[in-house]
């Protein structure tokens, strides 16, 4: 998605979109390619493999720089200098399409892991912090507790009331050796477990019933879809509350918050 984000065309065509007065609700995802915030490893970076790669630091939030040799392992190359280029581009168009969600009325969220460089980037810390960011709400978890596989921690920012709901803390602090709360994702229609999904169910249940409510306080909907989510599968021997409750042949449902 990288590729439309940063094209003019695609810029002025969600601009368009989000001007019409149709769109109730937006959500952003930020790039991770580069934005991960890694810890370098030599010997990783000496065979080169493209997990260990390490694109930015506290002294070049906004991607280090272009090699000044061959053997320069620091620096990087011209596909990976552009790259970065391209998601930093993507950071700046994000916060555009928030801005004008907020001038718009329309509800706006933004998610990347806590830790993202992301955060750091000019135009984010412009829109998202300081005087800017009255209003805003935002919550940080780790993903462990809300049901998934991993035990990153991710920030979320926006204008949905109620968001920092999502707030909570693994016990084990996201030590994924010492945490009881790991889960697998739901199976998929032949019965098979899914691969890593990009926002657990119950995450999705909560933020959806978020968004609804406020909609419907807004006067924008009149009533509530049914909301349902797929059965979480557990793997280890105690998990936190969920959203979604499990019962019998009836199929999941929506607890009452």
């Amino acid at each position: 998605y990288v590729a439309d984000v940063v094209n003019s065309d695609f810029q002025d065509l969600i601009r368009d979109v989000l001007d019409s007065g149709r769109v109730l609700y937006v959500h952003l995802s930020a790039p991770t390619k580069t934005m991960r915030r890694l810890v370098e490893n030599r010997a990783d970076q000496e065979t080169k493999k493209p997990k260990s790669r390490v694109y930015r630091d506290a002294d070049h939030p906004a991607g280090r720089p272009a090699k000044a040799s061959p053997d320069d392992r620091f620096g990087l190359s011209e596909s990976e200098r552009a790259l970065c280029d391209e998601e930093n581009t993507v950071a700046r168009v994000y916060m555009e399409i928030f801005r004008q969600c907020r001038a718009g009325n329309v509800l706006v969220t933004v998610e990347a892991p806590a830790n993202s460089w992301f955060w750091e980037q000019p135009a984010v810390v412009a829109e998202l912090r300081g005087e800017r960011a009255d209003g805003l709400v935002s919550a940080v978890y780790h993903n462990c507790m809300r049901g998934g596989v991993t035990s990153d921690t991710v920030r979320w920012v926006g204008t949905v009331p109620g968001l920092d709901g999502l707030a909570i803390e693994c016990p084990g602090q996201g030590d994924r050796a010492h945490c009881q709360y790991l889960h697998t994702q739901p199976e998929d229609t032949d019965g098979q477990t899914t691969t890593q999904l990009k926002y657990t169910w119950e995450v999705v249940v909560k933020v959806s019933n978020l968004v609804l409510r406020q909609l419907i306080a807004d006067g924008k909907l009149t009533e509530a879809p049914k909301v349902e989510a797929a059965p979480l599968k557990r793997i280890r021997r105690k998990r936190p509350p969920l959203l979604v409750e499990e019962l019998g042949d009836g199929g999941p449902r929506i607890v009452q918050e």
